[in-house]
Order: C-alpha cells, then sequence, then structure tokens
C-alpha cells in the first residue's frame, strides 16, 4: 500500500467527538474509572510495539475509593487505528482473500476434473511445482488459464499471511505489506489494483468493529488520532507507578494520565467489556466435583 496510515477526520469532526468523548479532570484529583493513561515506554505486549499505546482504566470507583483494589489500576490497553487496522484488520482480510481462493481453485478443478484431480494438485503445490504444471491436471481450455492465475494467487497470499504474522514492529509491516501487493498484482492483474482492493475492504471492515473492540475518536487532548479499545487485553499496573499530575512523575513512572472519558464512553467500555466476558455456564457435575476436591484438600490440611 502506497500509503500506510491512516489519518483523522476533519477538524470538525475531531471537536464534534472530542466534546462528548471527554471530560473536565482536576490535576488533583485521585484516579477514577474512565481515566486515560499515555505508558511512558512502548509495551512490548501490546499489537505493533505499543509504541503510542495509551490505556482506559476500568476498575470500579468503589474498589478505588475503598482501596479493594490491591493497589493495581485495571485498564484496557488502546492503540491508533492505524495500528488496529494494521494487527487485527489487514491479516484477517488477507486470511479471508486466501481462503476464497483455495475455494475457487477446489471449484475450478471439480468441474473440470474430478476429486483425484483434486487431491494431486494439491499434493503437487505443497510439493513446489509450478501452476503451469499443476494445470496440466485438466482439459486443455481457458479453465486451465483461470487455475494457473488462482494458484499464482494462492501462493502470494499464503507467503504473505506467513510474513505478516512475523511482523511485531511497524516498518517491517509495512514493507511487507507493499511486498504483498506487488506480489498479488504479478500473480493476478485485475482492472484494480491489490491496493485499491485492500483498501476497499478495510473500509467495509471499519463500519463493522467487533464486539471485543471500541473506536474512541479522541481520547485526549494530546492524542486527535482515532483509538480503539482492546476489550480482551485487560491489563493492570500499581498505582504507585502511574502519575496523576506533572509534577507527579519520578524516573520509576511507567504511565501518566492524560485525560478522562466522558462518563458516557467510561460505562460503555466497562459494559461492552463486561458483555465480552459474560459468564458460560459450567458443567452439571462441576459443584459435585469441587465439593469432593475441597473436601478432601480440608480433610488433609496441615497447620
Amino acid at each position: 500500500m502506497t500509503d500506510t496510515t491512516l489519518t483523522p477526520g476533519s477538524a470538525e469532526d475531531e471537536g464534534l467527538f472530542a466534546e462528548h468523548e471527554l471530560a473536565i479532570v482536576d490535576p488533583d484529583q485521585p484516579i477514577r474509572q474512565g481515566d486515560v493513561l499515555q505508558f511512558l515506554s512502548a509495551k512490548a505486549d501490546f499489537p505493533l510495539d505499543g509504541e503510542e499505546a495509551l490505556g482506559f482504566v476500568v476498575t470500579a470507583n468503589c474498589d478505588l475509593a475503598y482501596g479493594k483494589h490491591w493497589n493495581l489500576i485495571t485498564y484496557v490497553p488502546a492503540v491508533p487505528v492505524d495500528s488496529y487496522v494494521k494487527q487485527f484488520v489487514i491479516p484477517k482480510e488477507i486470511d479471508a482473500q486466501r481462503a476464497a481462493t483455495e475455494r475457487a481453485i477446489r471449484k475450478t478443478i471439480l468441474n473440470g476434473g474430478g476429486t483425484d484431480q483434486l487431491d494431486r494438485a494439491f499434493e503437487m503445490m505443497r510439493l513446489g511445482y509450478a501452476p503451469e504444471d499443476i494445470v496440466t491436471l485438466l482439459p486443455a481450455g481457458r479453465t486451465r488459464e483461470d487455475l494457473a492465475s488462482h494458484i499464482r494467487a494462492l501462493l502470494a497470499l499464503e507467503k504473505s499471511v506467513k510474513d505478516l504474522s512475523l511482523c511485531t514492529h511497524q516498518r517491517p509491516f509495512c514493507r511487507c505489506l507493499q511486498a504483498h501487493c506487488r506480489r498479488l498484482d504479478k500473480a493476478r492483474p485485475t482492472k484494480k489494483s491489490a491496493d485499491e482492493l485492500l483498501r476497499n475492504s478495510v473500509r467495509e471492515r471499519l463500519k463493522r468493529f467487533p464486539g471485543d473492540f471500541l473506536y474512541v475518536h479522541r481520547p485526549s487532548p494530546h492524542h486527535p488520532t482515532g483509538y480503539v479499545a482492546l476489550l480482551r487485553l485487560i491489563s493492570s499496573i500499581h498505582e504507585s507507578l502511574v502519575a496523576i499530575r506533572p509534577l507527579d512523575e519520578t524516573s520509576a513512572t511507567e504511565a501518566r494520565r492524560v485525560a478522562r472519558l466522558n462518563t458516557l464512553f467510561c460505562h460503555r467500555i466497562v459494559q461492552q467489556m463486561a458483555q465480552v466476558f459474560t459468564d458460560i455456564g459450567l458443567p452439571e457435575d462441576y459443584e459435585t466435583a469441587r465439593d469432593h476436591h475441597l473436601m478432601k484438600i480440608s480433610d488433609n490440611w496441615e497447620y
């Protein structure tokens, strides 16, 4: 892709969202649910380095007020929408294209040959045969041209899926993505370039965020680009490592508070996070087995 960074909306859009998303926070107020944390160093456990990662505090205010949080601030990470697209959207889209291309190959071979030719064709692909050799399994004709194109595209897509899965840094990811588009254009020429087709697919996917992600347009005055909260990646940080004011920062500080989300958005994050982890029913004999094991432990307790 020639331009590998997503940019925020217009200034008018930013102002509209910022007005609704952020609340005024007194610098002397303690940490509260909905506070936005900026990490002072890259988070290695976040997608694509986490160089610009933020954290949305989800610890309940009552736990914070009464000290029931064991001095741990619980948060969900948030990454720029650009990182979200590169880590979660593009690999899934390319893998979906790979699966669709494999289905097209199967359909073409079954229509032109049969099950025996299908098994042999995939065996030849695994052994590294050239597409031009594999298509000879089918009768001569246009079907061979279509099959060769599909096979070349599948090989290109499989390499892209593998290469992208190994990228944990932004720059190598962008280089892999550019190489992917060049390979696919060469393997399967179409009216629209692979870059354009991928961009169109990304746009469609961004219209439908999965339930374990939440988009926040402007999480702080210092972060005007869109961010995506990763609601499954719940983490924590000791409150002594968080500076709520600039003058509180020390050499040990790992994060600083930079904003607070409006109550509506704060509640939405917590509510949606809870939906992701809704209780799942346990087997009926779970309680019986639990009581049996706990009884054995208590019977053999030494103190």
